[in-house]
Parts: C-alpha cells; sequence; structure tokens
C-alpha cells in the first residue's frame, strides 16, 4: 500500500506586499491630513466653485 503524499507547504512570497499596502494608507492619511489643515485661498475657492456650478447648470 503506497503512503499518502505530504501536501507540500507553500511559502508565501508575497508577505512584504501587506506591509507595503500599510505603509501606502498611512502615506495617504497623512497627506489627506496635510492637506485638511491648509490654507485656502478663499477667492480661488470661490472661482472654482462658481466655474464648476455653471458646467454642471447648463
Amino acid at each position: 500500500m503506497a503512503r499518502r503524499k505530504r501536501p507540500e507547504e507553500q511559502s508565501n512570497h508575497d508577505r512584504w506586499l501587506v506591509s507595503y499596502a500599510d505603509f501606502i494608507t498611512l502615506l495617504f492619511a497623512f497627506f489627506v491630513v496635510m492637506y485638511s489643515i491648509s490654507s485656502i485661498n478663499e477667492g480661488k475657492y470661490r472661482v472654482l466653485s462658481d466655474t464648476l456650478t455653471n458646467a454642471f447648470v447648463t
């Protein structure tokens, strides 16, 4: 009677991808926070807002 073969253990070579994804997520969160606390030029914001409003209304 033949012995059963043991299933080969698969080595995961993509473990670095989890760390990389965590790093990218943290970097994204950092820039979102930096953007949210930056000062906004209200004049430029008003022009952009009016332009977008006119573009989507017509």
